[in-house]
């Protein structure tokens, strides 16, 4: 079994672990089982039926949880270390599909999953009154300390996904936040054009519509500033230098003058604008 080849290739690794677990069963003589625990937990054992079929038992977060409270507190804290099968591990026997009879005596070799020091799990192989070579213990060492590496890659491919889900949510934000402004930008600066070619176009007109088209045009100049700054005050926002500022006004003063933006737009295109107010709208809005 080469060792240097064990890394992470499922999304899901408790079916690689059940490979490697498969593949190392023969080398080492024995049931084994692989167990990672952290912020995510999970694990795999091998066991052969009563037909002698050999299968492999992924493991749930609720037995990796079992197995690791049997099996942690009699781990060495290096290397590898025997130790005897009794009734307390009934959760790693149930596992492997082992069960103690009153005359026969189970072994199994033990060895932490460590990386830098740290525990990140364990590699357990149990036998029959096993007998282990140094081969043996050496290979589960080495197995051990594969298996770490496997974790750590894991880990951080989990992390890689879940940065590339952000990112892939943030541009979603991204490309509706631009359809919004982009929309937003367009009304006040069509009201501009529309109201400054109607002025062109009707030099009769009296000086009151005059002054009422003129109005219309520097309010949607003021609107179309106070966008362009908004967006310039993205960045403070996003360095967490934009504090909140309350405000008041009066609604009907906005509805005023966004109806007065789009009538002409609405009229050019054979529209009615109609405009009905609730009564029970606030006179003042703070915001």
């Amino acid at each position: 079994m080469d060792l240097s080849k064990i890394e992470p290739l499922d999304a899901k690794p408790e079916r690689e672990l059940a490979q490697i677990a498969q593949k190392a069963k023969p080398v080492l003589g024995g049931e084994v089982c692989i167990v990672i625990y952290g912020s995510i937990a999970y694990g795999a054992c091998t066991f052969t039926t009563a037909k002698k079929s050999q299968v492999l038992n992924a493991l749930d977060a609720k037995n990796v949880e079992l197995i690791a409270a049997e099996i942690r507190p009699l781990l060495p804290a290096s290397g590898a270390e025997f130790i005897e099968v009794t009734a307390a591990q009934s959760a790693l026997l149930s596992a492997m599909n082992l069960k103690l009879a009153a005359n026969q005596r189970r072994t199994m070799l033990a060895a932490p999953v460590q990386l830098r020091r740290k525990n990140r799990g364990f590699v357990v192989c149990v036998v029959q009154d096993g007998i282990y070579s140094n081969e043996k213990i050496e290979f589960i060492i080495e197995l051990a300390y594969r298996t770490a590496l496997f974790a750590e890659n894991f880990g951080l491919f989990s992390q890689i996904e879940a940065k590339a889900q952000e990112l892939e949510k943030a541009n979603t934000y991204i490309s509706e936040f631009l359809a919004n402004v982009t929309h937003e930008l367009r009304t006040p600066l069509h009201a501009i054009l529309s109201y400054v070619e109607l002025l062109r176009q009707k030099n009769n007109a009296s000086e009151e519509d005059r002054l009422r088209h003129l109005q219309t045009i520097r309010t949607s100049g003021n609107r179309l500033l106070y966008l362009i700054n908004d967006l310039l005050d993205l960045s403070k926002i996003e360095a967490g230098k934009m504090e909140p500022q309350l405000t008041t006004f009066d609604p009907r003063d906005l509805v005023e003058e966004v109806s007065r933006e789009i009538a002409y737009l609405c009229n050019q295109n054979g529209l009615v604008l109609k405009v009905s107010l609730n009564k029970s709208m606030p006179p003042l809005v703070s915001t």
